[in-house]
């Protein structure tokens, strides 16, 4: 075992398809971060993708201009190393108790490129819902081979 992030904490922690990659989404959920396992020796951590605004996803669900945040969760590499399914929950401001609630979540898949920036964001989400013939349905979690 090893310290994947320090005091921070790491939240859904995953593996790429081959082991050699173990992928992070931090407990506020901004941020995908990553690190290389090679020669018997865990790398420095690195992002993986860059830290999303609610903007971000605006352009394939109006609904997110509306979002004081949104936080990435549960991510599962699918089919290759080259892609990976997360959850982008919508979340408001804190309420008296100091506490943000998701108003609602979707599915993304984000085609990793060779630095974070490169990062291709899928709506996979919106895709469903045009298959199953269904609007503003949230989903939170998928799995992926």
């Amino acid at each position: 075992t090893f310290d994947f992030t320090g005091a921070v904490g790491c939240g859904h922690a995953t593996f790429n398809l081959d082991g050699s990659t173990a992928v992070c989404v931090l407990p506020k959920g901004t941020a995908i971060h990553a690190r290389d396992y090679a020669d018997g020796e865990w790398g420095e951590l690195y992002d993986l993708a860059p830290i999303y605004s609610p903007a971000d996803f605006a352009e394939f669900d109006a609904r997110y201009a509306e979002c004081n945040d949104v936080v990435l969760s549960y991510p599962a590499f699918c089919a290759s190393n080259d892609y990976l399914l997360v959850g982008a929950q919508c979340l408001t401001a804190p309420g008296s108790d100091g506490r943000a609630e998701t108003t609602f979540s979707e599915l993304f898949l984000l085609k990793l490129g060779a630095t974070a920036d490169a990062t291709e964001v899928i709506p996979l989400h919106t895709q469903m819902e045009e298959f199953l013939g269904v609007e503003g349905k949230d989903s939170v979690t998928g799995a992926c081979r």
